[in-house]
């Protein structure tokens, strides 16, 4: 691919119409390769937020890691909509280089920013990010406080410390009087080998709120243990909801083919 394929694209860049512009970044994308990259790059500084996220995500695309620190660079972007759009990529990306950027986002004041952060260290993983990620479980927003409970759930501690902190954030974070968290603590508690939790589980099952109904069952899915068969099958049984008995018959069904 030679630069002269890219140069009516590059021009569309040029033009004050912010639509027109992503739609040159989706066409510049399309021809892919090194070229398309260093051209892409450029366009992270472009006055308009929409144009900065699209660029973003054809970086994403073109899976270049030369992007990876540009990217990174764009957490610090004044629009949330390129900072959310810039986790989401590094997760993508797998950028373990970008892991103590992506923690301080996780204070971000947008919380579908914070929200983002977490589930792209969910992505990447890894036992460095024990430590932060509880440190800050507890200042942050309900969605993102379930969000990093469910990421320390898959983590695998190096250590015995790191286990240590691991087991005792997931513990203090049952103390909750949000029943989400309460269930998705004890979700990962169970993950990370303390089988007893899952009783917490199973008596929210019963909850009179539907949405709390919901996430123990799903809980309970993703677990497939068979000793929550017969609460499942209990609960089956009385449930009105339409939602949730669609969800249970599946998880039964489910566990009962294990």
């Amino acid at each position: 691919m030679d630069k002269k394929d890219f140069e009516p694209f590059i021009q569309a860049l040029q033009s004050n119409v912010w639509f027109h512009r992503q739609q040159a970044i989706q066409a510049i994308e399309r021809l892919g390769g090194d070229i398309a990259v260093w051209i892409l790059l450029d366009v992270l500084k472009d006055e308009n937020e929409n144009v900065r996220a699209q660029a973003i995500n054809a970086l994403v695309k073109l899976k270049s890691r030369e992007c990876i620190y540009p990217i990174i660079k764009c957490l610090d972007d004044p629009s949330p909509k390129v900072r959310e759009e810039a986790c989401f990529a590094l997760g993508i990306l797998n950028a373990t280089e970008a892991i103590p950027n992506l923690i301080r986002a996780l204070e971000d004041k947008v919380p579908r920013v914070s929200y983002a952060s977490t589930r792209a260290l969910h992505k990447i993983g890894g036992s460095k990010i024990i430590k932060p990620m509880s440190k800050v479980l507890f200042e942050t927003t309900d969605t993102v406080k379930i969000r990093i409970v469910e990421a320390l759930g898959v983590i695998e501690p190096e250590n015995e410390e790191e286990k240590k902190l691991l087991m005792t954030t997931l513990y203090k974070s049952l103390e909750s009087p949000n029943k989400l968290l309460v269930i998705w603590s004890a979700f990962s508690l169970v993950k990370q080998g303390a089988d007893e939790q899952i009783h917490i589980i199973i008596q929210e099952v019963d909850n009179p709120d539907k949405m709390i109904r919901f996430n123990a069952v799903t809980a309970l899915g993703k677990l497939k243990d068979k000793r929550s068969l017969d609460a499942l099958r209990r609960a089956l049984d009385r449930e009105l909801d339409i939602r949730v008995e669609e969800l249970l018959m599946k998880v039964i069904r489910d566990i009962e083919k294990r």
